[in-house]
Protein backbone atom coordinates (compact mmCIF):
# COMPACT_ATOMS: atom_id res chain seq x y z
CA UNK A 1 0.00 0.00 0.00
CA UNK A 2 1.62 3.32 -1.14
CA UNK A 3 0.20 6.85 -0.24
CA UNK A 4 -0.59 9.20 -2.28
CA UNK A 5 -2.17 12.11 -0.25
CA UNK A 6 -4.40 12.70 2.48
CA UNK A 7 -7.66 15.02 3.06
CA UNK A 8 -6.17 16.85 5.90
CA UNK A 9 -5.24 20.78 5.03
CA UNK A 10 -2.07 22.29 7.04
CA UNK A 11 -1.98 25.72 8.36
CA UNK A 12 1.57 26.27 8.37
CA UNK A 13 4.12 25.33 5.25
CA UNK A 14 6.49 22.65 6.67
CA UNK A 15 9.85 23.94 6.40
CA UNK A 16 11.21 21.33 8.38
CA UNK A 17 9.80 18.51 6.04
CA UNK A 18 10.80 20.35 3.00
CA UNK A 19 14.69 20.74 4.48
CA UNK A 20 14.90 17.12 5.64
CA UNK A 21 13.19 15.17 1.94
CA UNK A 22 15.88 18.27 0.27
CA UNK A 23 18.71 17.08 2.65
CA UNK A 24 18.37 13.64 2.07
CA UNK A 25 18.20 14.33 -1.62
CA UNK A 26 21.64 16.06 -1.67
CA UNK A 27 23.48 13.54 0.95
CA UNK A 28 22.00 10.36 -1.55
CA UNK A 29 22.83 12.09 -4.75
CA UNK A 30 26.35 14.03 -4.11
CA UNK A 31 27.91 12.67 -1.16
CA UNK A 32 26.95 8.80 -1.68
CA UNK A 33 29.05 6.79 -3.80
CA UNK A 34 27.05 4.93 -6.81
CA UNK A 35 23.83 6.96 -6.34
CA UNK A 36 23.56 7.85 -9.89
CA UNK A 37 25.62 7.92 -13.59
CA UNK A 38 28.16 10.81 -12.51
CA UNK A 39 29.50 8.46 -9.41
CA UNK A 40 31.73 5.80 -11.23
CA UNK A 41 32.43 3.84 -7.91
CA UNK A 42 33.16 0.34 -7.58
CA UNK A 43 31.39 -2.18 -4.80
CA UNK A 44 33.76 -2.06 -2.67
CA UNK A 45 34.02 1.55 -2.32
CA UNK A 46 30.21 1.74 -1.79
CA UNK A 47 30.34 -0.82 0.95
CA UNK A 48 33.42 1.26 1.99
CA UNK A 49 31.57 4.44 2.55
CA UNK A 50 28.58 2.58 4.66
CA UNK A 51 31.40 1.40 7.05
CA UNK A 52 33.05 4.12 7.62
CA UNK A 53 29.57 6.71 8.17
CA UNK A 54 26.72 4.08 8.65
CA UNK A 55 25.60 3.32 11.73
CA UNK A 56 27.05 -0.48 12.91
CA UNK A 57 25.59 -2.29 16.16
CA UNK A 58 28.41 -3.13 17.41
CA UNK A 59 30.23 -0.11 17.54
CA UNK A 60 27.71 1.78 19.29
CA UNK A 61 27.45 -0.99 22.06
CA UNK A 62 31.33 -0.99 22.30
CA UNK A 63 31.61 2.87 22.17
CA UNK A 64 34.32 2.50 19.79
CA UNK A 65 34.64 2.34 16.11
CA UNK A 66 35.60 -0.94 14.24
CA UNK A 67 38.97 0.62 13.40
CA UNK A 68 39.72 1.24 16.71
CA UNK A 69 38.57 -1.78 18.45
CA UNK A 70 41.05 -4.19 20.17
CA UNK A 71 39.92 -8.21 20.37
CA UNK A 72 37.15 -7.95 18.25
CA UNK A 73 35.58 -11.30 16.97
CA UNK A 74 36.33 -13.36 13.66
CA UNK A 75 33.54 -11.78 12.00
CA UNK A 76 34.54 -8.09 12.97
CA UNK A 77 38.58 -8.57 12.04
CA UNK A 78 37.62 -10.43 8.96
CA UNK A 79 35.42 -7.13 7.93
CA UNK A 80 38.01 -4.61 8.93
CA UNK A 81 40.82 -6.44 7.06
CA UNK A 82 38.73 -6.58 3.53
CA UNK A 83 37.65 -3.24 3.82
CA UNK A 84 40.92 -1.85 4.83
CA UNK A 85 39.09 0.13 7.64
CA UNK A 86 42.18 1.28 9.69
CA UNK A 87 43.02 3.33 6.75
CA UNK A 88 39.92 4.84 5.75
CA UNK A 89 38.34 5.79 8.48
CA UNK A 90 40.58 5.24 11.52
CA UNK A 91 38.58 8.19 13.66
CA UNK A 92 35.27 6.93 13.14
CA UNK A 93 32.59 8.64 15.81
CA UNK A 94 30.18 6.11 16.69
CA UNK A 95 28.03 8.56 18.27
CA UNK A 96 27.78 11.12 15.19
CA UNK A 97 26.81 7.74 13.16
CA UNK A 98 23.55 7.51 15.36
CA UNK A 99 22.38 10.80 13.28
CA UNK A 100 24.44 10.12 10.09
CA UNK A 101 22.83 7.03 9.43
CA UNK A 102 19.64 8.48 9.32
CA UNK A 103 20.22 10.47 6.85
CA UNK A 104 21.84 7.62 4.10
CA UNK A 105 19.65 5.31 2.14
CA UNK A 106 20.67 2.26 -0.03
CA UNK A 107 19.12 2.99 -3.40
CA UNK A 108 16.73 4.77 -5.14
CA UNK A 109 13.55 2.42 -3.92
CA UNK A 110 14.72 3.22 -0.48
CA UNK A 111 14.93 6.98 -0.48
CA UNK A 112 11.49 7.43 -2.67
CA UNK A 113 9.55 5.28 -0.61
CA UNK A 114 10.82 6.54 2.46
CA UNK A 115 10.48 10.22 0.75
CA UNK A 116 6.88 9.75 0.24
CA UNK A 117 5.71 8.67 3.42
CA UNK A 118 7.41 11.68 5.26
CA UNK A 119 5.84 13.86 2.75
CA UNK A 120 2.48 12.58 3.16
CA UNK A 121 2.30 12.54 7.06
CA UNK A 122 5.03 14.60 8.27
CA UNK A 123 3.94 17.89 6.84
CA UNK A 124 0.54 17.57 9.30
CA UNK A 125 2.41 16.45 12.26
CA UNK A 126 4.77 19.80 11.75
CA UNK A 127 1.60 21.85 11.69
CA UNK A 128 0.63 20.21 14.81
CA UNK A 129 3.68 20.52 16.61
CA UNK A 130 5.29 23.22 15.37
CA UNK A 131 9.11 23.30 13.90
CA UNK A 132 11.32 23.15 16.35
CA UNK A 133 9.72 20.42 18.78
CA UNK A 134 9.17 18.34 15.71
CA UNK A 135 12.62 18.45 14.34
CA UNK A 136 13.88 17.18 17.53
CA UNK A 137 10.61 14.81 17.80
CA UNK A 138 11.83 13.41 14.09
CA UNK A 139 15.61 12.89 15.60
CA UNK A 140 14.42 11.51 18.85
CA UNK A 141 12.16 9.20 17.18
CA UNK A 142 14.89 7.65 14.72
CA UNK A 143 17.70 7.47 17.85
CA UNK A 144 14.97 5.70 19.92
CA UNK A 145 14.21 3.14 16.57
CA UNK A 146 17.93 2.63 16.36
CA UNK A 147 18.62 1.74 19.73
CA UNK A 148 16.03 -0.53 20.01
CA UNK A 149 17.11 -2.09 16.83
CA UNK A 150 20.69 -2.25 18.23
CA UNK A 151 19.65 -4.19 21.23
CA UNK A 152 17.90 -6.76 19.74
CA UNK A 153 20.92 -7.51 17.45
CA UNK A 154 23.72 -7.25 19.61
CA UNK A 155 25.69 -10.14 19.25
CA UNK A 156 26.45 -12.67 16.19
CA UNK A 157 26.79 -11.65 12.73
CA UNK A 158 24.50 -8.87 12.29
CA UNK A 159 26.04 -6.48 15.12
CA UNK A 160 28.59 -5.74 12.14
CA UNK A 161 26.19 -5.10 9.65
CA UNK A 162 26.08 -1.23 8.91
CA UNK A 163 22.08 0.46 9.49
CA UNK A 164 21.05 2.90 7.63
CA UNK A 165 17.56 4.99 6.80
CA UNK A 166 15.22 7.41 8.08
CA UNK A 167 12.54 4.49 8.22
CA UNK A 168 12.84 4.60 12.21
CA UNK A 169 12.11 8.19 12.29
CA UNK A 170 9.53 8.12 9.70
CA UNK A 171 7.56 5.84 10.93
CA UNK A 172 7.92 7.46 14.48
CA UNK A 173 6.33 10.37 12.60
CA UNK A 174 3.74 7.89 10.88
CA UNK A 175 2.28 6.96 13.92
CA UNK A 176 2.04 10.06 15.55
CA UNK A 177 -0.04 11.44 12.49
CA UNK A 178 -2.46 8.68 13.34
CA UNK A 179 -2.60 9.18 17.17
CA UNK A 180 -3.73 13.42 16.37
CA UNK A 181 -5.42 12.12 13.22
CA UNK A 182 -7.07 9.12 13.27
CA UNK A 183 -9.97 9.13 10.97
CA UNK A 184 -8.23 11.52 8.14
CA UNK A 185 -8.79 9.73 5.01
CA UNK A 186 -5.46 8.82 3.24
CA UNK A 187 -6.03 8.11 -0.39
CA UNK A 188 -3.69 5.41 -1.27
CA UNK A 189 -2.93 2.55 -4.76
CA UNK A 190 -3.04 -1.02 -2.82
CA UNK A 191 -2.12 -4.12 -4.64
CA UNK A 192 -4.26 -3.92 -7.54
CA UNK A 193 -2.81 -0.52 -8.57
CA UNK A 194 -6.42 1.35 -8.06
CA UNK A 195 -6.74 4.60 -5.61
CA UNK A 196 -7.93 3.65 -2.80
CA UNK A 197 -8.96 5.60 0.48
CA UNK A 198 -7.94 4.20 4.18
CA UNK A 199 -7.49 5.00 7.85
CA UNK A 200 -3.68 6.45 8.70
CA UNK A 201 -3.82 3.46 10.65
CA UNK A 202 -4.81 0.60 7.70
CA UNK A 203 -1.37 2.79 6.30
CA UNK A 204 0.60 2.32 9.57
CA UNK A 205 0.42 -0.93 9.88
CA UNK A 206 2.99 -1.90 6.97
CA UNK A 207 6.27 -2.05 7.96
CA UNK A 208 9.26 -0.97 6.01
CA UNK A 209 11.17 -4.02 4.68
CA UNK A 210 14.35 -5.19 5.79
CA UNK A 211 17.39 -4.22 3.47
CA UNK A 212 19.53 -7.70 3.47
CA UNK A 213 21.38 -7.06 0.46
CA UNK A 214 24.90 -9.05 1.18
CA UNK A 215 27.94 -6.82 0.19
CA UNK A 216 30.91 -8.87 1.26
CA UNK A 217 31.72 -11.55 -0.69
CA UNK A 218 33.08 -14.19 2.30
CA UNK A 219 32.11 -13.06 5.17
CA UNK A 220 29.32 -10.69 7.32
CA UNK A 221 27.34 -8.41 4.79
CA UNK A 222 24.42 -6.69 4.41
CA UNK A 223 22.68 -3.21 4.52
CA UNK A 224 20.35 -2.95 7.25
CA UNK A 225 17.35 -0.53 6.95
CA UNK A 226 17.55 2.15 10.07
CA UNK A 227 14.76 0.26 12.32
CA UNK A 228 11.26 0.86 10.96
CA UNK A 229 9.86 -1.74 12.91
CA UNK A 230 11.05 -0.66 16.51
CA UNK A 231 10.32 3.40 15.19
CA UNK A 232 6.55 1.86 14.40
CA UNK A 233 6.07 0.63 17.43
CA UNK A 234 7.30 3.17 19.25
CA UNK A 235 4.97 5.72 17.36
CA UNK A 236 1.94 3.93 19.01
CA UNK A 237 0.67 2.22 15.27
CA UNK A 238 -1.87 -0.25 16.66
CA UNK A 239 -3.72 -2.91 14.25
CA UNK A 240 -4.33 -2.21 10.60
CA UNK A 241 -8.25 -2.02 9.62
CA UNK A 242 -10.11 -1.91 6.59
CA UNK A 243 -11.13 1.24 3.97
CA UNK A 244 -14.37 -0.21 5.31
CA UNK A 245 -13.60 1.72 8.40
CA UNK A 246 -13.58 5.10 7.13
CA UNK A 247 -14.91 5.16 3.83
CA UNK A 248 -17.62 3.07 3.89
CA UNK A 249 -17.90 0.06 1.10
CA UNK A 250 -14.29 -0.54 -0.04
CA UNK A 251 -15.17 -1.00 -4.03
CA UNK A 252 -16.67 2.22 -3.86
CA UNK A 253 -13.87 4.40 -1.54
CA UNK A 254 -12.34 5.50 -4.31
CA UNK A 255 -15.25 6.95 -6.69
CA UNK A 256 -17.10 9.84 -6.81
CA UNK A 257 -20.73 9.69 -5.51
CA UNK A 258 -22.99 9.68 -8.36
CA UNK A 259 -24.58 12.95 -9.90
CA UNK A 260 -28.49 13.45 -10.33
CA UNK A 261 -29.80 16.70 -11.17
CA UNK A 262 -26.53 18.24 -11.29
CA UNK A 263 -25.99 17.74 -7.71
CA UNK A 264 -23.13 15.56 -5.97
CA UNK A 265 -25.63 12.89 -4.22
CA UNK A 266 -24.95 9.84 -1.63
CA UNK A 267 -25.83 6.62 -2.37
CA UNK A 268 -29.58 6.53 -1.50
CA UNK A 269 -29.86 10.12 -0.58
CA UNK A 270 -31.99 13.11 -2.01
CA UNK A 271 -30.90 16.76 -3.17
CA UNK A 272 -31.68 18.05 -0.25
CA UNK A 273 -29.61 16.07 1.93
CA UNK A 274 -32.28 13.82 3.26
CA UNK A 275 -33.21 10.41 3.00
CA UNK A 276 -36.57 9.38 0.92
CA UNK A 277 -39.19 8.71 3.74
CA UNK A 278 -40.93 5.07 3.04
CA UNK A 279 -44.27 4.66 2.27
CA UNK A 280 -46.69 4.16 4.71
CA UNK A 281 -48.51 0.21 4.20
Amino acid sequence: MIPLRDENPVLHRPYVTIALILINFVVFLIWEPGSGPWHQTTEFEQTQFFYCHALVPYEVIHHTSLAEARDLPPDGKEAVAQLQLDRACPHKSWLGSVFVSMFLHGGWLHILGNMLFLWVFGNNVEDKLRAPLYLLFYLASGVAATLTQVALIHSGVNAFVPNLGASGAIAGVLGAYLVMFPRRRVYTIVIFFAPCCSSPRSVSGLGHPRRGRTWLPEGPGGIGDGGPGPGARAGLTGRSTWPRRCCGNPRRAWLPPPVRGGRHLRHGGTPSGRRRARPSP
